[in-house]
C-alpha cells in the first residue's frame, strides 16, 4: 500500500492540479490567472517535498487553501482528501484522525463559503463533507494497518525459522564439540599405526580402503569443529573482492580439471566488509566445490561481487543441473545433502560463517538451468583498505 499511495502522491495529485488550474481559467472561474499558476506550482512541487517536516506539511495545506481560492472550484475536494489520507495514513488515535479531518474540513468549507452563497443547502454540506472525509480516512487507516499487521507477520515468521536455525545449529555445534574431542585424538594414533603397519608390510590389500575410511572419518571430524568455535577469530575491514579473488585462484586449476570455467566479476572499487578474511574464502569455496559438483557436463561458475547501498552483495552463479523446490526448503539444514559421499555440512557451515559476520545467505534455483547464491554483508564504512590486501587481485582473477 506504501509505493501505490506514492506513486498516487507523486503522480496524480500533480495531474489533478494541473486539471483544477486548467479548468478554472477555461470555466473562467479564477481571479486572477497569473496567482492560481504560481500558487499551482508551488503547491505541485510541495508534493515532492519530504512531509515528515511539521512546517512542510502545513505549508502545504495553506498552498492548497490558496490555490482553492483563486480557483474557486468545489473540485479542490479530493487534493484535500489526498493531503488528509497522507496525515492519517500512520495516526492511531481517533481522537486524532477526527481532529485532523475537522481541520481540512473547516479550511476547505471556510474557502468554498467565500466565493459561494452562503445557503442553508451550503452550509449544511460542510457537515456532509466532513462524516464523507471521516469515513474516507478511516478506511485508509484500516488499510495501512492492514498492511502493517501483514508486514509484521512476515517479519516475525522470518525471526522464528532464523532463531529455530540458530538453535538448532547450537545444539549441533554443542554436539561436535564433545564427539570431535573423543574421537580425533584416538583416529589419529590408529592412523599411525596403520601408517607404521603398511611399512612393515603387515596390512596388505586392504591398506588404501582402510586409509580411505580413516581420512574420510577425519574430515566429518573436521568440518563438525567448525560449529563448536562460538566466535570470529580475527575480524578486520577487508575488500569483499580480495576473498573472491583468493577462491579463484584457490579454485580454478580444479574447475579446469573438470572441464569447467571459473569467472569473476568485480566493481573496481573495493567494497569493505568487516570479516574474518579465512572463513569467507572457506565459505566461498565449498559454494564454489558445490557449484562444481552440480554440473555434470562442462559449464560455468560465476563470483560476482557488487554494492547496493550501503550492503555488499556477493553471488555464485552456476549453470548446473538446479535444486528441485523440495530440496531447496532443507538446503541449509546440517546433514542434509544429496551427494553420494557428502557429510551435509558444508552448507550449513556456509550459512552460519555468513550469519556469524551479520549477513544474509539466499539461494535461488531452476532446474535444468542452474543455481545462485545471493550474500548480503554490511558495509564497513569509513573503513580503509588493509595494506597486507593485494589490489591486482581482481584484475587477475577477472583476466
Amino acid at each position: 500500500m506504501g509505493e501505490l499511495f506514492t506513486w498516487y502522491y507523486r503522480v496524480f495529485l500533480p495531474l489533478y492540479s494541473v486539471f483544477i488550474i486548467a479548468s478554472s481559467i477555461l470555466l473562467l472561474k479564477t481571479t486572477s490567472t497569473f496567482l492560481l499558476l504560481v500558487v499551482g506550482a508551488l503547491f505541485i512541487g510541495s508534493a515532492y517535498i519530504n512531509k515528515d517536516i511539521r512546517t512542510v506539511r502545513w505549508l502545504s495545506l495553506a498552498l492548497l487553501a490558496t490555490l482553492h481560492w483563486y480557483s474557486q472550484l468545489n473540485w479542490c475536494n479530493m487534493l484535500y482528501l489526498t493531503l488528509l489520507a497522507k496525515e492519517v495514513v500512520t495516526v492511531r488515535s481517533i481522537v486524532r484522525i477526527s481532529a485532523l479531518t475537522m481541520l481540512y474540513t473547516i479550511v476547505y468549507s471556510s474557502v468554498r463559503l467565500s466565493y459561494m452563497e452562503p445557503t442553508a443547502y451550503n452550509i449544511l454540506v460542510t457537515g456532509a463533507d466532513f462524516f464523507a472525509s471521516f469515513g474516507l480516512v478511516v478506511v485508509i487507516r484500516y488499510l495501512a494497518e492492514a498492511e502493517y499487521v501483514k508486514r509484521r507477520w512476515r517479519q516475525s515468521k522470518l525471526e522464528a525459522e532464523a532463531a529455530a536455525r540458530a538453535e538448532k545449529l547450537r545444539v549441533v555445534g554443542e554436539l561436535a564439540a564433545g564427539m570431535a574431542h573423543e574421537i580425533r585424538n584416538p583416529l589419529t594414533t590408529v592412523k599411525g599405526f596403520v601408517q607404521v603397519a603398511h611399512r612393515d608390510g603387515n596390512l596388505g590389500r586392504w591398506y588404501e580402503l582402510i586409509m580411505d575410511e580413516i581420512t574420510r572419518m577425519n574430515e566429518l571430524t573436521s568440518e563438525f569443529l567448525q560449529f563448536s568455535k562460538p566466535s570470529l577469530a580475527n575480524m578486520k575491514p577487508h575488500p569483499l573482492q580480495g576473498c573472491a579473488s583468493r577462491a579463484f585462484k584457490l579454485l580454478e586449476p580444479e574447475g579446469l580439471r573438470q572441464g569447467h570455467t571459473l569467472r569473476c566479476d568485480f566493481q573496481e572499487e573495493a567494497i569493505l566488509v568487516r570479516m574474518d578474511r579465512d572463513k569467507i574464502v572457506q565459505m566461498l569455496i565449498n559454494l564454489v566445490k558445490n557449484a562444481f559438483d552440480a554440473m555434470e557436463e562442462s559449464g560455468v561458475v560465476t563470483i560476482a561481487v557488487r554494492r547496493e547501498g550501503t550492503i555488499a552483495v556477493m553471488t555464485v552463479e552456476d549453470t548446473g543441473k538446479g535444486i528441485p523446490a523440495p530440496a531447496l526448503e532443507k538446503l541449509f539444514d546440517p546433514f542434509y545433502t544429496t551427494k553420494e559421499h557428502g557429510t551435509g555440512l558444508g552448507l550449513a557451515i556456509s550459512h552460519k560463517i555468513v550469519a556469524d559476520h551479520g549477513g544474509t545467505m539466499e539461494v535461488r534455483s531452476r532446474v535444468d538451468e542452474g543455481t545462485t547464491f545471493t550474500l548480503r554483508f554490511p558495509i564497513a564504512e569509513g573503513a580503509s583498505v588493509p595494506a597486507a590486501i593485494d589490489a591486482s587481485s581482481a584484475d587477475e582473477a577477472d583476466g
